[in-house]
Parts: structure tokens; C-alpha cells; sequence
């Protein structure tokens, strides 16, 4: 039977990994990525607490992109079904049919909220999904991209799958830029109306936009690095940074400060950053003694983030440090996390997952330990718990072989 001591230390990093994350009152929340458990990390620590007994969750949520409005949070559903809503106050989660399951995964150009509604832009659709908070109506708006269908005829790219792929929200607009091109959408969400903007420079795969004192940064994935101040069509090039390093390096992320910009790896392991006054492209190398990557190989190094006044925090998706960036002096910093052992990830999957348990996620001898530690007990005279019901098929099945 496997121990906590005697697991390979990846593995046990492994099932703290998170790929997104939000704010709320000074502590990072999310949900872990293999097994969906719902957390809660403390940035002046690191420790990291799982969050136990929410009402209504469901285990099979697997966590996108989040906001946090007060105490609520609102995640979408990474296959793009649903928003689920999470009171951290008391505990409670609900759900919103949003329909924008066109792909398994990478549904949304851009996540918003604004008066008491939220907003979600998926790649795949025509449409804008709109969701009244107060009175929990959910509004899919279609045919809103006629100018980019326009623009995909003239430019002979009318078979192009997605509209817009990535997009930011400044105050009570949402920008949105296509993958390829030079068309800029922008969505005003306090007179619902819409705008174009043609750029002067044609940007190729756009995978990142971010805003920060007023401009927009937009982020190529080969490393080219655009800033536009929304007032005119015109757009500065900041950084080229195709030829850096290997031939197959991609970028994900930008983290913007007053003295330099961050560029975060895809799926390949450098990260650099650009000091704005000499443009000087440095690969960064600050790292801890123990840092490494632990998640698939196959997964983007950076993904989600969440930020406050000060800081840039990104979520823990491959590495065993969550990577943060000082807005003002543009310093990488890293916080060691206090992880949960691999008793409490088990304990904590299998109460939410009663119903149905993997074994391609905990083995038999690990449901046993479970049991042996939270000893099963009638629920009423009449009725046997799930678990009973379980324990009593192990027991016959060991019977059975001897």
C-alpha cells in the first residue's frame, strides 16, 4: 500500500498543481486540475487548504477562467457547458447553462463582469452570452461579428473557424482580436453597442491580451509584443523577440510592470523579460534551488493568473512554485506552497465523489484506507450509505479470492 512517504515526490506535486485562480480578500481560491478539488492558498505562507463540505458542488466541474466579484467567484467550465457560481461565505455553489461547448477545451475569448452581469465571449460562435446576476437569466445574442465575417470574405479566410480568440476587459469595454489579422473589436457593455478598429499592423497568432496604465499589450505566440493606446488605429511594436531562443519555443503570457515586461513559455521552459527604457531581452534565471516543472509536458507552462494593485500571480499549472511579478520595480518572486498530503487530497476526492470513483485516480488499497480512517455509519435505521455499500463489496470480493 502506497504511503505518503513512499509516493515519488512528483506525484504528490502533481495533485497540487492549478491552472487558474482568483482573489478574494487576500487569498488565492481554486480548483486543483486532476482531481477538481476546490482550495483556498495563502499568500503569506503558502499553505494551502482544501476546501471541504460545499454544498452543491460538482466534482466533475473542471475549472477555466475565473472572477471574483466580493465574495462570489465565477468559473467556467472548461468544456464550455456551464458558470458556476461559489459563495466562499457560506459555501454554497450553483450553476448557469451557458452553451458554449463547441470544443472540449478553449471555449472563450474573454470573461467579463459589469453592473451585476457577466459576460462571455466564446471563440467558436457568433454570439455573446450574457448573464442577469439579480435575476439569473442567461441571453445568448448571435449574428454580433458582422463586420469580422465582412472581413474574413475580403480577406479570403471565410472558412476560419473562430472569431475572436482573445480579448481583456478595461473598465466597461472588453477588446477582442482575432487570431490572425488586423481587426480589433471593441464591445462597449454599458450601451451594448459594438466597434471596429482596423490596426496598422497585422498581427499572426495572437494568445495574449493584457492591459495595463491605459494601453492595451498584445501578445504574439512566436514572441512579438504590440502596445496600442486605443485612441487612433495605430500600433507600436514594442519587442521582437522570434529569434531569443530554440526554433520551437512559444509564448503564452506577458506580465506588464512600470519598469519591464515578463514573456512566459508555452509549452517550452525559458522565461524572459524586456526592460522598457534599453529594450534589453534578458532570459531570466532567478530560480529556486528545488524549482522544476511537474506537470505534462504537453501543457502550457503559464495560463491563468489573477493580480491585485501590486502583484501578478500565476497559477501553479506545471511548476511546484507560484510565479509572481512586483508591478512597480518588475521583480520575479516565487512562493513555495505548503501542500496538502496525499492522504488529504485522497480523503477529500472520495467525500466529493461518492457516487462514482476512478480507479485511474485512487487504487482500491487507497478507498480502503479511507474507509478504515472515516469509519462508515448509518444514516438512519432504514438506510445504508454509500460507502457501507462499498466497504461490504470490497470485504465479499476479498472473501471471494482467498
Amino acid at each position: 500500500m502506497f504511503t505518503n512517504q513512499s509516493l515519488d515526490k512528483k506525484i504528490i506535486e502533481r495533485d497540487g498543481l492549478f491552472s487558474t485562480c482568483v482573489l478574494v480578500q487576500g487569498k488565492v481560491f481554486s480548483f486543483t486540475s486532476f482531481k477538481r478539488i476546490p482550495m483556498v492558498g495563502d499568500l503569506h505562507t503558502g499553505k494551502i487548504t482544501l476546501v471541504e463540505n460545499l454544498v452543491n458542488y460538482d466534482p466533475v466541474f473542471n475549472a477555466d477562467n475565473m472572477l471574483s466579484i466580493g465574495n462570489d467567484i465565477f468559473i467556467l467550465e472548461l468544456n464550455g457547458k456551464r458558470l458556476m457560481k461559489f459563495n466562499v461565505k457560506e459555501g454554497i455553489c450553483s450553476y448557469f447553462n451557458i452553451g458554449c461547448d463547441s470544443k472540449n477545451w478553449d471555449n472563450y475569448a474573454a470573461f467579463a463582469y459589469y453592473k451585476k452581469n457577466i459576460y462571455v465571449f466564446p471563440i467558436y460562435e457568433n454570439a455573446l452570452v450574457k448573464i442577469d446576476l439579480e435575476s439569473g437569466r442567461v441571453q445568448k445574442k448571435k449574428n454580433l461579428y458582422t463586420d469580422i465575417n465582412k472581413y474574413k470574405k475580403e480577406n479570403r479566410k471565410e472558412n476560419e473557424p473562430t472569431f475572436c480568440v482573445c480579448g481583456c476587459q478595461l473598465e466597461n469595454k472588453v477588446w477582442l482580436f482575432q487570431r490572425c489579422g488586423n481587426l480589433a473589436v471593441a464591445y462597449d457593455m454599458e450601451s451594448d453597442t459594438w466597434r471596429r478598429y482596423e490596426l496598422s499592423i497585422k498581427i499572426e497568432e495572437c494568445v495574449h491580451v493584457a492591459t495595463y496604465a491605459g494601453k492595451l499589450y498584445i501578445l504574439s505566440a512566436e514572441g512579438e509584443i504590440y502596445r496600442w493606446n486605443m485612441t487612433n488605429d495605430a500600433v507600436e511594436k514594442v519587442v521582437d523577440c522570434r529569434n531569443i531562443s530554440k526554433s520551437d519555443s512559444f509564448f503564452s503570457r506577458i506580465a506588464v510592470t512600470d519598469k519591464r515586461i515578463f514573456l512566459l513559455p508555452s509549452i517550452s521552459e525559458d522565461i524572459f523579460y524586456i526592460d522598457f527604457d534599453s529594450k534589453d531581452i534578458t532570459k531570466y534565471d532567478s530560480y529556486p534551488e528545488d524549482f522544476r516543472y511537474c506537470g505534462p509536458e504537453i501543457w502550457s507552462k503559464y495560463y491563468g493568473y489573477c493580480e491585485d494593485d501590486s502583484w501578478y500571480y500565476f497559477a501553479m499549472r506545471s511548476a511546484n512554485y507560484i510565479f509572481t511579478v512586483n508591478k512597480k520595480d518588475g521583480v520575479g518572486e516565487w512562493i513555495k506552497t505548503r501542500i496538502p498530503s496525499y492522504e488529504e487530497y485522497r480523503d477529500v476526492y472520495i467525500n466529493y465523489n461518492r457516487k462514482l470513483l476512478y480507479e485511474s485516480e485512487y487504487t482500491i488499497d487507497d478507498i480502503l484506507s479511507h474507509l478504515k480512517k472515516n469509519p462508515v455509519k448509518k444514516k438512519h435505521e432504514n438506510h445504508i450509505s454509500g460507502d457501507r455499500k462499498i466497504w461490504e463489496c470490497i470485504k465479499s470480493f476479498d472473501l471471494l479470492q482467498g
